[in-house]
């Protein structure tokens, strides 16, 4: 499953949100990161990817994994854009 991903469009999408929420959780967006188990199984499918060995389903795994981080990313650059000075 490929999922086109717009992050300009989803940006514009949250910015309204940015305003609604409290300082100490658009920082807490800002500066999350993956959970260690997450970003290890990332980094062995994507090893695998390389070597070509993914098997189906993990190909469909990884897909998922590399979607969820696209729409992180987006909140992310959302986050930090609301923290910068004006």
């Amino acid at each position: 499953m490929n999922m086109a991903f717009d992050a300009p469009l989803l940006g514009r999408m949250l910015r309204p949100l940015a305003s609604r929420l409290r300082p100490d959780l658009i920082q807490a967006l800002a500066t999350m990161t993956a959970d260690p188990s997450d970003q290890e199984r990332y980094e062995e499918l994507a090893a695998k990817n390389t070597e070509g060995t993914l098997s189906e389903g993990e190909r469909a795994e990884l897909e998922s994994i590399v979607n969820a981080n696209r729409i992180l990313s987006a909140l992310k650059t959302e986050a930090k854009t609301a923290l910068a000075p004006a």
